[in-house]
C-alpha cells in the first residue's frame, strides 16, 4: 500500500475545506474590521518609537556640535598669540607686560 505524500494531503484538505483556506479580513480588504485597526495602530507606534529614538540621537549629535563650538570661542577668547608667537592666556598677558617693564 503507498502513502500519500504530506503535500497532497494539505491540498486535498484545502479542496474539500475552503473555508480554512480563506484569508483574514485584513488580506481581503475589510477596511473596517478591528483587526485592520489595530494593525494600523501597531504601525503608528513602531515608527513612533523609531521616529523618537532617532530624533533622540540627532539631537545629542547636535548638543555636541554646539558644546565644541562654545568651547572653541571660550578657548579662542581666553588666549593670544604673543610677539614672538607663542600661544599664551589672557590671564598671563597683564603678569607679561608687568614683567617686562
Amino acid at each position: 500500500m503507498r502513502y500519500f505524500h504530506p503535500a497532497a494531503l494539505v491540498v486535498v484538505l484545502v479542496l474539500v475545506l475552503p473555508h480554512v483556506a480563506a484569508a483574514c479580513p485584513v488580506c481581503y480588504g475589510a477596511n473596517d474590521s478591528q483587526m485592520n485597526g489595530g494593525m494600523n495602530t501597531a504601525l503608528t507606534v513602531m515608527l513612533g518609537t523609531t521616529g523618537f529614538v532617532l530624533a533622540i540621537i540627532s539631537a545629542f549629535f547636535v548638543m555636541m556640535r554646539n558644546r565644541y563650538r562654545r568651547q572653541q570661542n571660550r578657548t579662542a577668547e581666553q588666549t593670544f598669540i604673543d610677539q614672538h608667537g607663542v600661544l599664551r592666556l589672557e590671564e598671563e598677558k597683564g603678569v607679561m607686560e608687568w614683567n617686562n617693564s
